[in-house]
């Protein structure tokens, strides 16, 4: 069962492999997070979001090819 995720955590993991390219310190700025939020944190607490959300970006592709 998938959590209930606030506002800002919802835009980190929309724009995070998109327009923010993969990196999460971006994604923090675009989602609106707080210069004294810490990107370690916001990614701890979303891990298993990102994983999976890299899981679909990716389809099963190789990228070691």
């Amino acid at each position: 069962m998938a959590r209930e995720l606030n506002e800002k955590q919802t835009k980190f993991l929309e724009v995070l492999f998109e327009e923010a390219g993969g990196d999460a310190v971006t994604a923090k700025k675009i989602a609106g997070y707080s210069n004294n939020t810490t990107t370690t944190s916001i990614v701890e607490s979303l891990k298993d979001e990102i994983f999976d959300a890299n899981k679909r970006n990716t389809n099963g592709c190789r990228t070691d090819t």
